[in-house]
């Protein structure tokens, strides 16, 4: 049965059993004795006549039974609860009662929720807003179990017997209280209920048809006519009519009122009433009044107001329970008893409820007779067996949705009723006639039962199959959002046995706010603390990246908890201040944690973006950095402020000198701290004080200075350190210095001339640089973008094509001067200048530059050209995001001279080569001894000359690059004669037959890495290659191990190309024929469909059994069938099952079904051919992770270990059971590797 499955309803009346016990009385159930047989003749009238009875009115069936119910619901709803707990003291008569209750009722409307009294259930009301809902027929009552429901019921029945609601009284007629769970067990329907099993016949009249009769009458009372249905019911035990009744088609214009516990069949009743209240138990209010009567009856006089106050203003366990009907009781005892004093409402809520079983069990056992406590303060033996045995029934009861337990439930989980006489059980009320019944019983308050749920588990924690066992059936365990209470209560039971319940979680359902919240429940001893961290070392904490730490309270204490055990696995971690809800003693806790760590080596410190810190704030912080600076084992430390409005220059001056204080001690301070990053709005002066103090921190060889807009003397100061210190790397990307230039920014969004720091550009600056950004380029094609429309790039109207290329090419002869720093008109402009004229200096270290999505202009570029042509040490630089051929022209032309550079970084959505600067290309890369990888992310070229493409087979045969990345690139050949420019649009084969026949042939064995993820070629602006068939035109690269042809995954959905049988087969074909050395193949957001699967993979499987692939990335693969069904499983057994060699198998983000995870798992258990495979399989979803790992395991053939990580990595490992075997296995292993 699902969780969310609705809960019968509880706190019902006085039982009629036990009135039947009792002498009649005109008003009991079955106590109203039949009315004498009337004869029929003219005595009749007479005597009619003398009591004042009329005969028309004695005809009328309903008259007598109006006058049985009105006093039948005076009777019931003025009378105690006849058997009230053991534990509860006498109170006066009438205190109980459903008469005298007063309900704590809210409206819930879309959108809004509010209060409202019980005369206003079937009356038009006016919200405050001036919204009028008119009078509903039909209602929905909701309330938890326990809540006073069947009192509600009850009490509005009352009203209408005793004409205390004058309204009520004069607008129905007959009022009807049906239990449905009566009318459930006995399986009659709902008119036969009715006449045989609720009412006494005396009650409907004589005669044969009274009851046809009575019934009749009520169908014509139509909205006179009020039914109370109260209780829960089975969707499937119920009979028609009743069911009829429920939805609205049985007398639908009857008032119907329905009370029902919150959850699945309330829900699916909302369409077929008008309104829908919620019961949240008794009033405060009434409560108040109903302590003040029992402690003025204690002669207590001061009682009830040091008792309310005892109960806290927030919500908690003891508030909620003293608003339930005798919850209040309950805590008034034990207010008593504790010598005025409850526990705390911040107390553990374990202990909290400890004390009210404690109250509840010893009181019972008292009155028994028998011992209420053991030695030490603990309740007897007998009695905890029997609340653990009862735990059990609770517990699979709260896995149900159900908190009402029958008698046969009862002896059959606790072996007899002793269990009802502890005191936290309350019977039933039962309404109908006949011989004795079953009797059912339910908890005073549902987390009674989740409490008993928790102490079952927590007794049987030693058995560690049956705690998996019961774990999975606690609802929503590992969910740290649900109200449920058993997870809190059981880790408190268990205190520092906790450990025991964090050895059966299982990685892939753990959360680490759900670790938290168990550790701070069960408290932070030292194998409880050990395991959580065991549990994140297996979910990757540590392995892969840095660990982000939000300032929440709760995963503050959780984190400084771990930070404190020796156990702790974390090396690197990120905390992201936040402004709001911090808590300033977590935060300290957390930091002197982190200091005294030994693991962590790496910290960063950020803040989010709209989060502007405080000059309070910074100064806490720059406490907290003080501490952490310091750390003995730190090696790189990071601190990110985003700043989005104008913060005074001096905002974050206590971060600078807290930072430069501690790099001013040099290797005493700061022992291993190899790399820094700082990405805050510094000054000049600020920058010049940190340089300063870096000159005494020999170990830093990794400076990051992002988003630099200092001015040029702080770039002067970073200079005069890289000629001092021996700094390895330098990043300054998105940085600018005193420019202010005329021509459009760079891609990285900075508004150059924004900082303070910043002057206008000399006057006397070399003009010669603007030559390169005056290089021809139509307008059409200036800042492009990359969406899905930039596959196809319109000309620019009325440009004559044989004009436009010999001008290319003329002004690249004419205009392209040589790469020159002219150094004394350059240092008074640019900050940037003492940055690269460092670079050239011989005694300069510096291997690594960032200066991507700087604004740099056109000398700064020269300058940086210059350094890349006399640089000895440089040999990675990164100039991503350049918007103009005049910022990466310098850098490419200097490549020739270059004596170092080995990684060339220009990836740029922006960038647009024409035919001249293509060929220019070709040829500076072709001449360029050194480089070994070039990264070209997200270019456009636009080839309309055959020369370009012979200048690119050129630079291909004679390239020495091992690495090339043309990711997300687009080619657009334009052809206006010839055979290309003939077809057009109309056959994509015969267009990618025609290029493939038209291409030169080259051999680029020094390529090894060839990523074209996105890569597309357009022909005349229509696309025609991409992905799987651009793999023909690399037959030249022969020795590729790594090939990336994923897909866009964020494409126009409505252009996407599916890859059918044909190419698919093709495509695998080539592969195994032309790429043999190929090891790593990326397949990435492939969305394959398959016509013939079956036929089409075997052919697939037939080729891959002769590629030599060790790694395959197969992420966001889509694969259907021709019904468009999913069958990516089908595919990756075919590749599991034909790849001899694979190794590593990544299916991140694929849609697998449990079932299809399962298919997999078979297949790579009984048909993988190798000895370990690793899976990641991030975003694929646990319960197709744990249905895979299931199949896997299952024979113990292998063995499955859980890795972690961002990838969600597993190991699979084959069981050879013969030692000589898996000594041969371990030799092909090495080897392979």
């Amino acid at each position: 049965m699902p969780k969310e499955q609705i809960v019968s309803p509880v706190a019902q009346p006085p039982g009629m059993t036990r009135l039947q016990q009792r002498s009649p009385s005109p008003c009991s159930l079955d106590g109203v004795p039949p009315p004498p047989p009337q004869p029929h003749y003219i005595s009749t009238l007479r005597a009619n006549a003398r009591r004042g009875n009329s005969p028309e009115k004695d005809k009328d069936p309903l008259t007598a039974l109006q006058r049985f119910l009105r006093a039948l619901y005076r009777e019931l709803a003025s009378r105690d609860q006849p058997q009230p707990p053991a534990w509860a003291p006498e109170l006066p008569p009438g205190t109980l009662s459903p008469a005298s209750f007063q309900p704590a009722l809210r409206l819930v409307a879309p959108g809004e929720s509010a209060t409202m009294r019980m005369d206003q259930l079937l009356t038009a009301l006016r919200m405050d807003e001036g919204i009028l809902l008119e009078a509903p027929r039909r209602v929905l009552i909701e309330g938890l179990p326990g809540s006073g429901k069947t009192s509600l019921a009850l009490r509005l029945l009352h009203s209408w017997a005793t004409h205390s609601d004058p309204w009520l009284s004069n607008a129905i007629h007959i009022a009807l209280l049906i239990p449905l769970r009566e009318l459930r067990s006995s399986g009659q329907s709902l008119s036969q209920f009715i006449g045989k099993s609720l009412f006494p016949r005396a009650a409907l009249g004589s005669g044969k048809d009274s009851f046809s009769r009575v019934w009749r009458r009520l169908s014509a009372l139509e909205e006179k006519l009020m039914i109370v249905l109260d209780g829960d019911y089975d969707d499937e035990l119920l009979t028609g009519d009743a069911t009829e009744l429920l939805e609205g088609r049985l007398l639908p214009d009857a008032r119907v009122v329905i009370t029902l516990c919150p959850g699945r069949r309330a829900n699916q009743l909302a369409p077929f009433v008008q309104r829908r209240v919620l019961l949240t138990g008794l009033q405060l209010n009434h409560v108040a009044r109903l302590t003040q009567q029992y402690f003025l009856g204690k002669r207590i006089p001061d009682g009830a107001s040091r008792f309310l106050d005892a109960l806290g203003e927030e919500s908690n366990p003891l508030r909620d329970l003293a608003t339930w009907p005798l919850g209040w009781i309950l805590l008034c005892i034990m207010f008593e008893e504790g010598g005025g004093t409850l526990p705390s409402p911040d107390a553990p809520v374990h202990e909290i409820y400890n004390a009210m079983f404690k109250c509840m069990v010893s009181r019972c056992l008292a009155r028994r007779g028998q011992s209420p406590t053991e030695s030490g303060g603990e309740l007897p033996t007998h009695a905890k067996k029997l609340m653990a045995e009862f735990g059990k029934l609770a517990l699979s009861g709260v896995n149900a949705g159900c908190f009402v337990y029958q008698e046969t439930e009862i002896k059959t989980a606790c072996h007899g009723l002793e269990i009802t006489e502890l005191g936290f059980l309350t019977r039933g009320l039962q309404f109908g006639r006949g011989g004795r019944k079953l009797e059912h019983f339910h908890a005073i308050h549902p987390a009674f039962s989740e409490y008993l749920a928790a102490y079952y588990v927590s007794s049987i924690v030693h058995y560690s199959n049956i705690l998996q066992r019961e774990m999975e059936e606690i609802p929503g365990f590992l969910h740290p959002d649900t109200p449920s209470l058993i997870p809190r209560v059981l880790m408190g039971l268990l205190g520092r046995k906790g450990f025991l319940v964090f050895e059966q979680l299982c990685p892939l359902d753990v959360s680490i706010r759900v670790l938290f919240t168990l550790l701070r429940a069960c408290g932070p001893g030292d194998a409880n603390v050990a395991a959580v961290c065991r549990l994140l070392r297996c979910t990757g904490v540590g392995s892969s990246g840095a660990q982000v730490v939000h300032t929440s309270p709760g995963e503050l204490l959780g984190w400084s908890l771990v930070l404190s055990s020796a156990a702790c696995p974390l090396q690197a971690l990120e905390l992201i201040v936040q402004t709001e809800n911090v808590d300033p003693e977590a935060l300290d806790k957390f930091f002197c944690a982190l200091a005294e760590n030994e693991s962590v080596k790496a910290v960063r410190i950020s803040s989010l973006l709209g989060h502007e810190l405080s000059a309070t704030q910074v100064i806490k912080l720059s406490k907290y950095v003080a501490l952490t600076v310091p750390k003995p084992r730190l090696q790189t430390f990071e601190l990110v402020i985003t700043c989005v409005d104008e913060i005074p220059p001096d905002r974050f001056q206590p971060l600078v000198n807290s930072l430069s204080a501690c790099l001013s001690q040099g290797e005493i301070s700061c022992p291993k701290l190899s790399k820094l990053v700082l990405d805050l709005s510094l000054n000049s002066s600020q920058l010049s004080q940190l340089c300063a103090a870096l000159e005494e921190t020999p170990s830093v060889s990794v400076l990051h200075l992002p988003h630099l807009g200092c001015g040029a003397d702080g770039l002067r100061a970073l200079a005069a350190l890289m000629r001092v210190r021996p700094l390895l790397a330098l990043n300054l990307s998105g940085s600018w210095g005193a420019l202010v230039r005329d021509d459009p920014p760079s891609s990285s969004g900075v508004s150059v001339g924004s900082s303070s720091g910043s002057t206008e550009r000399a006057k006397g600056s070399s003009p010669k640089g603007s030559s390169y950004f005056s290089l021809p380029r139509s307008h059409t094609y200036h800042s492009l973008s990359r969406g899905p429309a930039s596959t196809t790039l319109p000309r620019a109207p009325g440009t004559p094509k044989d004009d436009k290329r010999l001008s290319d090419t003329a002004l690249f002869q004419k205009y392209c001067p040589p790469i020159v720093c002219e150094a004394l008109e350059h240092r008074t402009a640019s900050g940037f200048h003492a940055i690269f004229e460092s670079a050239k200096d011989p005694n300069v270290c510096v291997r690594a530059l960032n200066v991507s999505k700087c604004a740099l202009g056109a000398d700064d570029a020269l300058c940086l050209g210059d350094a890349v042509r006399k640089s000895r040490s440089l040999a990675a630089l990164r100039l991503e995001g350049a918007s103009r051929l005049g910022e990466v022209l310098p850098v490419i032309l200097a490549l020739p001279e270059s004596p170092g550079l080995q990684l060339l970084d220009l990836a740029s959505p922006r960038i647009v080569f024409m035919d001249a600067p293509t060929q220019l290309l070709c040829h500076a890369l072709s001449r360029s001894p050194s480089l070994r990888l070039l990264g070209l992310d997200g270019w456009t070229f636009r080839v309309e000359e055959d020369v370009t493409l012979g200048a690119l087979t050129s630079f291909l045969r004679s390239t020495e690059l091992r690495d090339l990345v043309l990711s997300h690139c687009r080619v657009h050949i334009t052809c206006v004669e010839g055979r290309l420019a003939r077809l057009g649009k109309r056959d994509d084969y015969e267009v990618r037959a025609e290029l493939l026949s038209s291409l030169p042939e080259f051999d680029a064995s020094s390529v090894v890495f060839l990523r074209l993820a996105g890569f597309a070629v357009a022909v005349n602006e229509h696309v025609v290659l991409r992905g799987p068939h651009i793999l023909p035109f690399l037959r030249g690269f022969t020795r590729l191990s790594e090939l990336d042809l994923s897909l866009d995954q964020h494409g126009d959905p409505d252009k996407e190309e599916f890859v059918d049988d044909k190419t698919l087969v093709h495509f695998i074909s080539t592969l195994s024929q032309h790429f043999r050395s190929l090891q790593t193949l990326r397949l990435g957001g492939w969305r394959i469909k398959l016509e013939e699967p079956e036929r089409s993979l075997r052919a697939v499987g037939r080729a891959l059994r002769l590629c030599s692939l060790s790694h395959l990335r197969a992420d966001n693969l889509s694969v259907t069938d021709g019904g468009r069904n999913a069958i990516e499983h089908c595919f990756l057994q075919t590749a599991v099952a034909s790849l001899g060699l694979l190794s590593w198998l990544a299916i991140e983000g694929v849609g697998l079904q449990p079932h299809q995870a399962a298919t997999l798992g078979r297949a790579i258990r009984d048909r993988f051919a190798g000895s370990t495979l690793r899976i990641s399989a991030q975003d694929v979803g646990a319960e197709a992770i744990k249905a895979l790992i299931g199949a896997v395991q299952e024979g113990a053939k292998a063995e499955v270990t859980y890795l972690g990580g961002a990838g969600c990595n597993l190991r699979i490992q084959r069981v050879v059971k013969n030692h000589k075997i898996r000594g041969r296995l371990r030799r092909f292993t090495s080897l392979k590797d």
